[in-house]
């Protein structure tokens, strides 16, 4: 089992980011909700003028940029299909990056690199916060960007702050809170580690 190619190990990963995205997807759950009147006021101005909650949405927040994002992609594509279509990405890019990682630590070794994305992707031990699982049925910001977190946390284990700050520089860009506060941490943990 030991002599699985590489090639082969990145079909399957990708097969199996891809079948996750259609197990058990949620097109409409709490959060979509809830981004739903951010994303129709940013493409019409007069939506829910005398509401509340949407005013309050849709200036500046930690779901702005993603909304906005969302928003952009949903003028090209129907709105289905643009939370559907980011689930996907993110679903592959954590399976793929659970497998570099895994396997770039275990000396090469494919079938190790396998069995820690599945695991990544179908366990949930852990959140990061009160919402940052890694694997997700829905759509969330955070979910968007998981893949930059875990290149960040694994750039930060080989010791390497300049790919920290480039990845969780790019995971800021849909998250203004989770990219600098996970990227912070990281690069403490590196002048630690260097002291």
């Amino acid at each position: 089992m030991k002599n699985i190619s590489f090639k082969n190990s990145l079909s399957f990963l990708i097969l199996i980011g891809v079948l996750l995205s259609f197990y058990k997807y949620r097109y409409f759950g709490a959060m979509q909700i809830d981004m739903l009147p951010i994303i129709l006021r940013d493409l019409d101005p007069s939506f829910l003028t005398n509401d509340f909650y949407t005013n309050v949405s849709a200036g500046f927040n930690e779901d702005f940029i993603f909304a906005k994002i969302v928003g952009w992609c949903s003028l090209l594509f129907s709105l289905p299909i643009v939370f559907f279509g980011f689930t996907l990405l993110s679903n592959v890019g954590i399976s793929l990056v659970g497998f570099l990682a895994v396997r770039d630590l275990s000396k090469k070794d494919n079938l190790t690199g396998i069995i820690a994305s599945i695991l990544l992707l179908t366990s949930a031990t852990f959140q990061w916060g009160n919402r940052d699982l890694i694997y997700r049925v829905e759509l969330t910001p955070e979910h968007l960007i998981m893949s930059f977190i875990l290149l960040a946390i694994w750039m930060g284990i080989k010791q390497r702050p300049l790919l920290v700050g480039l990845f969780a520089g790019l995971a800021t860009f849909s998250h203004p809170l989770t990219g600098p506060g996970i990227g912070g941490l990281i690069l403490l943990q590196i002048v630690i580690t260097q002291l």
